[in-house]
């Protein structure tokens, strides 16, 4: 049950820090999140864009302004994979107006910062300039990333470890 606009939600349902943080002054007015999302196998995928290339005969690609279907750009339909479903969960419980983007709407702006080969350093790129006011995907916060835009807590954490052998001899 999702609370009304203006509406505290019951303690323990919806304990997201920036309640009524994505309403406009008065209240009752969603702000709009653009939102880009970084189509990815079990990560964050659209299934209905899928299923609309392959009814129209088409290849899915949403990150291809030639490929894409309308569905790859109606933020409700982002609700698959593991960041996926936790996104369209967040933005919708928290009553954004979510305008969905994906690579097909990089801009020339983050093209003239960036001309590295990381869609996802290009898409903070995009947070930095403006264009994009948060990228959802699996991203690594490296370093160089994180000069660019401010990155939220994590939700997941990758840790690597090498492991050697001596060379014989």
């Amino acid at each position: 049950v999702t609370p009304a606009p203006g509406t505290p939600p019951a303690v323990g349902e919806f304990d997201f820090a920036c309640f009524n943080c994505l309403f406009q002054a008065d209240g009752t007015t969603p702000r709009v999140v653009r939102a880009m999302y970084m189509d990815s196998s079990a990560v964050v995928e659209n299934p209905a864009a899928r299923a609309e290339a392959a009814r129209l005969g088409l290849e899915y690609n949403c990150d291809d302004p030639a490929l894409a279907v309308p569905q790859c750009f109606m933020a409700a339909e982002w609700n698959s994979g593991w960041v996926g479903e936790l996104a369209n969960t967040i933005l919708t419980n928290l009553g954004a107006n979510v305008v969905a983007l994906t690579r097909a709407n990089f801009t020339a702006a983050s093209a003239q910062m960036y001309q590295g080969g990381s869609s996802y350093t290009r898409c903070v790129w995009e947070v930095n300039r403006g264009m994009v006011d948060l990228c959802v995907g699996d991203f690594w916060e490296t370093n160089e990333r994180r000069g660019i835009a401010p990155f939220s807590s994590n939700f997941d954490l990758d840790t690597m470890r090498i492991l050697t052998t001596p060379l014989p001899g």
